[in-house]
């Protein structure tokens, strides 16, 4: 990025829970003479600890930080440090996630699968001031304004709120109830008014059902990973 013949260096920093996500960002990174990559972080409290001290111009953030909820990052993020662009890297659906993330304050929403080829598009897009999504995504927002259709399942399971939506994630992942208060520093009970609230929005009839539902929405969104370009 260049202004009045100047190359102005962006200082950028690598979110991501996975080694090898977060050296293949840096290496494609790497031959831009626009950007430095001035740190890197696995979670959203080293996150916060890394920008609040290097004060980048840009986070590349992934999605899912382990048990963190990289959409609360977000908006946390937004809230702290207005001037920050962030640019969103998941495997998580597009569907989802695209319309929540960049509510929630994100400049971008690129999908890992794509990362190495739009990488650069997506970063000069957003140091000029617009917003980046991929074409699937800007041409399914579109058909849908001008041509509704049936709502699909992943249409449902947007209208689960940011928490549920991580409620539901950590319930297709294996966890008990136990575990996901523990993870979210909340009670149980509160949990399982969550669970019942997952039920109700997404029609499901018992604990089996979301169970079973929540399994292949989560391996469905793992399998659109492309370990051959970034791995998650």
């Amino acid at each position: 990025m260049r202004f009045n013949g100047i190359t102005t260096v962006k200082k950028t920093v690598i979110i991501d829970d996975n080694d090898l996500v977060r050296q293949g960002i840096r290496a494609a990174l790497e031959p831009r003479r626009d950007i430095e990559v001035v740190g890197e972080a696995t979670d959203a409290e080293s996150a916060l600890e890394l920008i609040s001290r290097t004060d980048p111009h840009l986070a590349i953030i992934d999605l899912v930080l382990g048990n963190d909820d990289g959409v609360a990052l977000v908006k946390k993020c937004h809230s702290l440090y207005p001037n920050l662009r962030m640019l969103v890297t998941t495997v998580q659906d597009e569907d989802i996630y695209a319309e929540r993330v960049i509510r929630g304050g994100a400049d971008g929403f690129l999908s890992k699968t794509d990362a190495m080829i739009n990488l650069p598009e997506a970063i000069d897009t957003i140091f000029g001031g617009d917003l980046f999504i991929s074409k699937n995504s800007n041409s399914r927002i579109l058909g849908q304004s001008v041509s509704p259709s049936a709502p699909s399942p992943f249409q449902q399971i947007s209208s689960l709120s940011d928490r549920e939506i991580h409620v539901f994630h950590s319930i297709g992942s294996g966890r008990s109830t136990v575990e996901i208060a523990e993870v979210l520093n909340l009670s149980p009970k509160t949990i399982e008014t969550y669970r019942e609230k997952i039920k109700s929005k997404l029609g499901l009839k018992n604990a089996e059902q979301l169970r079973s539902e929540a399994k292949r929405w989560t391996q469905s969104s793992a399998a659109q990973s492309n370990p051959d370009v970034i791995e998650a």
